[in-house]
């Protein structure tokens, strides 16, 4: 309802929060424009089989992830752990997606460090290597180009160096494929996931013959998972880093024990909880502790919070000679309390100037 609120006024928040604190007061802005709520779920739903895998290698096809370093900016291979969640930190591109925390690093798109990992599939033993090259090209620049084609101008040629290190380093032996994406298909245009296929697909069949010549008749190792498997729950744990009480939370929650684990209904759950407005993240992790399946539920506060900076512009008009406006700023205080209060306050100037504030 406080959200709907927010929609009536025409309110939106912009990635900015007040921070006050005994250095004094500042702002602070959101570590990425999207939280990657839905891609979390997504990637927990697709992974559900792995839930007992505890190393990478266990799976039939061995796995590595790799991200890069926030603070250090050296690429980091990820070999164990959750795999939605190292997937999930691979794909984190910088002020796009909010970084990922895995053992006390920050981490974000591995793009940066190590965009063609050729390295990391010799370490783990390839003879011959098999690398899918999807970078995107460097734009052409001129000097009208503004500040936000030059800072991606300037992730690209970071990317763009790594790749052309690591190709260098493929032998006779080995193959490079590079689809042509072109500059139509870019890293976070997911509407054009299709498209992109598509590509990849005609890529791999002009590799064909090549691609055949590696092919082996010898069996394939079995494996280790069953993509049909949903587990059993035998228990749920609530990792609450957030102000808000447990309840707030798990009273939005039903997982039923000992039944299979519906994941479309916990997504759905988790999206209620999400839509308080005030989180980060409200996302699952399927484990298997000891041999018993369960949930964990990790709710995130957002880096910005809990003072956020919210503005509007209403517009009306009647086509003829009435116009009016009005520009609003906010102050959103969410959560002022662990059960959920908040407080507005806020002003308004144009057509119908005023100030107030609200508690709910």
């Amino acid at each position: 309802i406080r959200r709907k609120d927010e929609d009536r006024l025409a309110l939106s928040g912009v990635g900015v929060g007040i921070e006050v604190g005994p250095e004094g007061t500042g702002l602070k802005l959101a570590t990425g424009v999207i939280s990657g709520q839905r891609i979390q779920a997504f990637f927990e739903r697709a992974m559900l089989a792995a839930t007992s895998v505890e190393h990478f290698d266990q799976l039939p096809i061995p796995y590595r992830a790799v991200a890069t370093d926030l603070n250090t900016g050296l690429a980091v291979v990820i070999d164990h752990g959750s795999l939605p969640t190292a997937m999930r930190a691979s794909m984190s591109l910088p002020a796009v997606f909010d970084p990922v925390e895995i053992d006390g690093r920050v981490l974000v798109d591995g793009g940066l460090a190590n965009q063609l990992p050729i390295d990391v599939v010799r370490q783990m033993g390839a003879d011959v290597v098999i690398a899918v090259n999807v970078g995107m090209p460097l734009e052409k620049l001129d000097s009208n180009a503004n500040l936000l084609t030059v800072i991606n101008q300037l992730t690209s040629l970071m990317t763009v160096g790594n790749t052309r290190e690591a190709i260098n380093t493929l032998g006779e032996r080995d193959l490079l494929i590079t689809p042509e994406l072109g500059t139509e298909v870019g890293s976070a245009e997911f509407d054009q996931g299709e498209q992109a296929i598509r590509i990849g697909q005609q890529a791999g069949e002009a590799a064909a013959a090549r691609l055949a010549d590696l092919s082996t008749n010898r069996p394939t190792r079995m494996a280790l998972l069953r993509l049909d498997l949903v587990p059993r729950i035998e228990f749920v744990r609530l990792d609450n880093r957030t102000p808000y009480a447990n309840e707030v939370i798990l009273q939005r929650v039903d997982i039923p024990i000992g039944q299979r684990l519906d994941t479309l209904a916990l997504e759905a759950q988790l999206r209620g909880v999400y839509g308080l407005g005030t989180f980060a993240q409200v996302s699952y992790q399927v484990v298997n502790e000891g041999g018993r399946n369960g949930v964990i539920i990790t709710a995130l506060p957002k880096a910005h919070g809990p003072n956020y900076v919210q503005i509007g512009l209403e517009m009306n008009s009647d086509f003829a000679s009435a116009f009016g406006a009005n520009f609003r700023a906010s102050v959103l205080m969410a959560p002022i309390s662990e059960y959920g209060a908040e407080a507005r306050l806020f002003a308004q100037i144009g057509s119908e100037p005023g100030a107030g504030a609200e508690y709910y």
